[in-house]
């Protein structure tokens, strides 16, 4: 039997021992010292606490000096290359201010201040302290090598900031510092960008820079987000590499005014990615949309443009493949967008291998061809091989889109849609296209080619009795005298009388207000029972669910006055320069 006053000790210690465990548990659960930490660009102190308004930092932990060549500090408050900021912790900048090259350079967020893997960290400016709503970061007389912000660790979230006047990039989320590895579960909101990569002076120098550039991660966030890019050879948001692939969920943001001629000047770009983009604005760049593969990756890749506008760009959207040199699979939706007034092209995608799925678009005033003369591929849809000894296999589904007011100057021939423009022997190229409105503005407007090596020749199908539908003509001789739908790969597809407007059966068109919104109910195609059928396919614009299945972007059906989409835009406010 044990003694009283050692039963005593016993418990003494065990209990010393459980509150040691508990203290320990919770310094796991939630870090010790995670806080909230003030920086106040105008006003702040580095050698302060941090822990307050009244003690705040003046730069953001992990700022350079403003020539980059070292940090600025070797320490913020209490935290060091040894007591780093802990997971959990929030840097909540003053609203109003900005962080300007006379108080430090461009800020690096790695492993030298912050952790490595697993943690999280939360930079904003919210406007619950200082004047507005968001901070600035000012890069002018910076020297950058990379971006104004440079990140490389997990958990990363940036909200309620102004990047301008980088000379190169705006924030890059790089791969983890030291191993290559990417970066998780990032978060990128309510931004601003204008302005940035300044000292990029051509095409190709600004081909794989982004004001917004994440390389390697997964699991990530950007929301609302608005780029403007001055006119600058750079992009808007770019995700990817060379041998690198994001996961990632873009939403709400505009991209506009990025110049380039081929590699960049493009609103949204990404490499070997997994990306859905929902309503998201590409507006007057070079390209709106150019979603693709850069080989190594070998990852399958899955793009998603949903609810989106491209307008007034020179190419709206584009996807493209490697031509069968891509090891993974590759798979596109185009679902419910605005492709409009884009001067070459609405929608082109090219080079195989892999599968298109364009449901429920507007198509409007695409192929603008401004130069006056015959343009090709002026049209609002290119889906085609990468060349005519392209054989990999396409499998491409048109539904429920409108293709309307092809434009057509003096003496010009302007295409509505093109299809496999390098058809050859060697092309394995299926494509169902049915249920469609084809609106042209003229009566010799083109409506479909399929042509040779060389652009349109016999195999043109025009507005009228030489288009589907009818028992002859071009494409019922193209058919070889027969409405059966033919065999894959052999250069023929199916658009039969339920298409609209283009001599088959039913020749009306459905009719809209300014805002793309149906004026009465226009039955497309219930897509519910395909095998393809995605759910993002069955809910439209407005985020109601499809009853009738009007064509269009809009089923206006659950309200009964066609009246409730949202608009267009027609024209955005331009950031003031600082």
């Amino acid at each position: 039997m044990l003694h009283p006053n050692k039963l005593g000790r016993i418990s003494h210690s065990l209990i010393i021992y459980l509150v040691s465990a508990f203290a320990a548990w919770l310094n796991f659960v939630v870090p010790l010292h995670a806080a909230t930490y003030y920086v106040d660009f105008d006003a702040g102190n580095d050698a302060s606490a941090g822990t307050s308004t009244g003690t705040a930092w003046q730069t953001i932990p992990g700022t350079r000096t403003t020539v980059g060549s070292a940090y600025l500090r070797s320490a913020w408050g209490p935290f060091n290359g040894s007591n780093k900021v802990p997971s959990g912790s929030t840097i909540q900048v003053k609203a109003g201010g900005s962080h300007i090259s006379a108080a430090g350079g461009y800020i690096w967020i790695n492993a030298d201040y912050y952790q490595l893997t697993g943690g999280t960290v939360v930079i904003q400016s919210d406007g619950t302290w200082g004047t507005g709503t968001s901070a600035t970061i000012d890069a002018s007389g910076m020297t950058i090598g990379i971006a104004a912000m440079l990140i490389q660790v997990d958990g990363v979230t940036v909200r309620g900031l102004n990047i301008n006047n980088s000379p190169i990039q705006g924030i890059q989320a790089k791969e983890k510092q030291g191993s290559g590895d990417a970066l998780a579960n990032l978060t990128f909101d309510r931004l601003t960008f204008f302005n940035n990569g300044t000292s990029l002076a051509s095409d190709g120098a600004g081909a794989g820079s982004g004001q917004l550039t994440i390389r390697r991660a997964t699991s990530c966030v950007v929301s609302n987000v608005t780029l403007n890019g001055d006119n600058n050879f750079i992009n808007g948001i770019v995700a990817g590499d060379t041998g690198k692939t994001v996961s990632a969920t873009i939403s709400a943001c505009t991209a506009y005014n990025h110049q380039g001629n081929n590699d960049c000047g493009i609103g949204f770009k990404a490499f070997n990615s997994q990306i859905t983009y929902s309503g998201c604005i590409s507006t007057a760049n070079y390209k709106g949309f150019d979603l693709g593969e850069q080989s190594g990756a070998g990852a399958n890749i899955l793009y998603k443009v949903i609810n989106s506008s491209a307008r007034t760009n020179t190419y709206g959207i584009n996807f493209n493949s490697a031509a069968g040199a891509y090891a993974g699979s590759v798979t596109w939706y185009a679902i419910n967008n605005f492709i409009t007034d884009n001067t070459t092209a609405g929608m082109n995608t090219y080079a195989a291998p892999h599968t298109l799925y364009v449901v429920n678009n507007v198509f409007d005033n695409n192929g603008l061809n401004p130069s006056g003369t015959p343009l090709y591929n002026a049209a609002h849809l290119i889906t085609t091989p990468n060349t005519e000894l392209d054989a990999s296999t396409i499998l491409v589904y048109v539904f429920n889109n409108i293709f309307r007011g092809q434009k057509q100057g003096t003496g010009n021939t302007r295409t509505a849609v093109i299809l496999n423009k390098y058809m050859g022997a060697a092309n394995d190229y299926t494509l169902t296209c049915d249920y469609n409105s084809y609106q042209q503005s003229g009566a010799n407007t083109v409506l479909a080619v399929w042509s040779g090596y060389y652009g349109p020749g016999a195999t043109t199908f025009d507005f009228g009795s030489n288009g589907p539908g009818h028992a002859s003509g071009n494409w019922y001789s193209w058919y070889a005298n027969s409405t059966t739908i033919p065999a894959a790969g052999t250069g023929h597809f199916r658009n039969d009388a339920n298409s609209k407007g283009t001599g088959c059966l039913d020749t009306s068109f459905p009719t809209f207000n300014s805002k793309y919104e149906l004026a009465s109910n226009y039955p497309g195609r219930n897509l519910s029972t395909e095998a393809w059928y995605i759910a993002e396919m069955g809910l439209d614009r407005a985020g109601r669910q499809r009853v009738s299945w009007d064509m269009g972007a809009f089923d206006g059906t659950q309200t009964g006055d066609f009246q409730n989409g949202p608009q267009t835009p027609q024209g955005l406010a331009i950031i003031p320069k600082p």
